[in-house]
């Protein structure tokens, strides 16, 4: 299959719009994780009896905890938009050939 010129131009963009995407989500989901896992840290500090070493094993379980990756949300961040991308340019086309086609 040969695809034209904006075919191809609309692949690029598909695949860039991925990779950007997926990393950007990616890298959200790691400044919450250290967020949340620093503010979990603050608060056992402020306890009072709290040891330092104790609250610093509380991050880091609550950090590796937090980090796990959320794929459904990379996922959907990722294709969503791509799919509805192409679906809307096609519909698009599609009704103009149609309007173009009734002209006599």
């Amino acid at each position: 299959m040969k695809l034209n010129r904006w075919q191809r131009i609309g692949v690029v963009i598909s695949i860039l719009w991925i990779l950007g995407s997926a990393i950007y989500v990616r890298n959200a989901q790691v400044d919450v994780a250290t967020s949340s896992a620093q503010y979990i840290q603050k608060m056992c500090l402020e306890m009072e009896g709290a040891q330092s070493e104790d609250c610093s094993k509380e991050f880091h379980k609550n950090y590796v905890d937090f980090l796990r990756p959320n794929w459904s949300d990379i996922a959907l961040t990722a294709f969503a938009p791509v799919v509805l991308g192409w679906l809307l340019v096609l519909i698009i086309i599609r009704v103009f050939r149609w309007i173009k086609a009734g002209e006599v």
